[in-house]
């Protein structure tokens, strides 16, 4: 009997048809048995009564059972259960004198796993034409199925990918639809950085946070496989963790997985990033399957080249429209430090998450003129920090390292590390790991060669980084804020001349002239 996954009908043909099988005499069984036996497909037959009467060599590879297994056993040992009823059904036409051609159906191996095949059932006939059994020639079609559902996934990836307008939108399809979609357990993507120093993963599927954690940030010289993926610009096939751990010894300690693939993002011959994709079990990754990974995240690498320049557009508008708002903002008032806080406020959300700007006072110190933060209750935070912890005016980075010297500092990356390294104590630690900064820039406030101040921004909500651009940027509302910041010192310094000069000149009581009261 045969069973159906697809649908209850399939092509019957009438009794009698041109496919029915007449039982060989003795003078053609020999022959007849050569050709089933060396048949590529299986073939196999029943009696009336659904048991198994022959079982050739290929029947034996694609089910799994031996002649000796499966001679005399009924067929419905390889129907799944929730076909059982069809099968009859069909069997039934059989044996009734219908054919059925290609079929397509599942089977049942005999280690429990499916496979799918077409089926092709005709009617054995006895010599007196009475119809004694049914022969079942069934093909393995599980590479077309399994191509079949590739092409149908990957136009779905198409699909998505073709709506994803933004970097992070298209890691969220990469994860969410392009990992199952290649038949991995997990995977994640990984960048290169502006300097093109250091690769740094954005997002994961499938993997534990403990294991993603010691890899969130690695170089690009480093002996990995994703490394070796960018530097190269070509794919890496791991198939067991044998050879993973022989070929990465840096690995031994972090292969969770059986099989590994890491497919780099290429646009135009350069690689800006890779796409890993870990398996449970061991993999031997066929020359179809692997043209099918790159052929997709091919796709990927596009879509993110086409978003991040939609992005950097964007980018681009918003800063040009935020330069204009904040020009116009720093010359509408001479009172410097409502103005510079309206700056600070005007920075968070649109270029930064946390703005700060200080102001160098007469005596060499800095004064915090304004802070804004996208939580406004990490506004005390900051606060706390600059009063509790002030920072070495002598510091050789930071910000008295900016004023000092007038030169801008750009921290793509803020690590953890970093921030050990730069607390004074646990607790310094603590408010500094709470106010949760990712990356950040520092620039002076510099008008014809003086440095009044700087302007400190940086990222903690958001998974942007900054680089190059952004600090150029930065430098760009600092040169504009400086000359805001000059005009209203020059005002004040001209406003407090004006009123000792007109102190000096004129006498502390005015004359009363005879006779006249005021």
């Amino acid at each position: 009997a045969i069973a159906s996954t697809t649908s209850s009908s399939a092509p019957i043909r009438s009794s009698r048809s041109d496919h029915s099988v007449r039982e060989p005499s003795s003078l053609d069984a020999g022959h007849y048995a050569a050709i089933v036996q060396s048949s590529d497909d299986a073939i196999m037959s029943e009696d009336c009564d659904g048991r198994i009467t022959s079982w050739n060599a290929a029947a034996e590879r694609l089910y799994g059972y031996t002649s000796a297994e499966a001679i005399g056993q009924p067929t419905s040992m390889l129907i799944p259960p929730e076909n059982e009823r069809e099968a009859q059904e069909i069997f039934d036409r059989v044996l009734a004198g219908q054919d059925v051609a290609h079929y397509e159906a599942e089977r049942i191996r005999k280690d429990g796993g499916r496979v799918a095949v077409s089926v092709t059932l005709s009617p054995i006939e006895g010599p007196d034409g009475q119809v004694t059994g049914a022969s079942i020639i069934a093909r393995d079609i599980t590479e077309r199925r399994r191509a079949e559902e590739r092409n149908q996934r990957l136009q779905r990836v198409t699909d998505l990918l073709s709506h994803a307008i933004t970097p992070d939108r298209a890691v969220e399809v990469l994860l969410a639809e392009v990992v199952p979609a290649l038949e991995a357990d997990a995977g994640t993507v990984g960048f290169v950085d502006n300097e093109r120093q250091e690769i740094h993963l954005s997002g994961n599927a499938g993997y534990t946070k403990d294991a993603v954690a010691a890899w969130e940030r690695f170089s690009l010289d480093d002996d990995l496989p994703m490394s070796k993926a960018v530097r190269t610009g070509q794919p890496v096939w791991c198939g067991s963790t044998e050879e993973l751990r022989a070929r990465y010894p840096a690995l031994k300690s972090a292969v969770r997985f059986q099989a590994l693939a890491v497919v780099p993002l290429v646009v135009e011959g350069e690689a800006f990033g890779a796409v890993a994709l870990s398996f449970r079990e061991p993999h031997g990754f066929p020359a179809e399957e692997r043209g099918f990974m790159v052929a997709t995240v091919q796709q990927v690498a596009h879509t993110l080249a086409r978003a991040r320049v939609y992005e950097a557009e964007r980018s681009a508008r918003q800063q040009l429209a935020f330069l204009a708002e904040a020009s116009e903002l720093l010359t509408e008032s001479l009172d410097l430090d409502s103005t510079l806080q309206k700056i600070a406020v005007l920075a968070v959300p649109t270029v930064a998450d946390w703005c700060g700007v200080d102001l160098v006072e007469p005596d060499g110190t800095t004064r915090v003129v304004a802070v804004a933060h996208v939580d406004p209750s990490k506004v005390e935070l900051a606060r706390e920090l600059r009063e509790g912890y002030p920072q070495d005016p002598d510091a050789p980075t930071g910000l008295p390292a900016v004023v000092r010297t007038g030169r801008s500092e750009l921290y793509s990356e803020i690590t953890d590390e970093q921030l050990a390294a730069l607390a004074r104590d646990d607790h310094h630690l603590r408010l500094l790991r709470e106010l949760g900064l990712r990356s950040g820039m520092i620039v002076p406030l510099t008008a014809h060669g003086r440095t009044l101040g700087a302007l400190t921004l940086a990222l903690a909500e958001s998974e942007r980084r900054y680089g190059a651009d952004d600090l150029e940027f930065a430098e760009d509302l600092a040169r504009r804020a400086a000359s805001a910041v000059e005009n209203s010192i020059m005002y004040r310094d001209e406003h407090e001349a004006a009123v000792t000069l007109q102190r000096a000149l004129l006498p502390r009581e005015l004359p009363q002239p005879a006779g006249v009261r005021f």
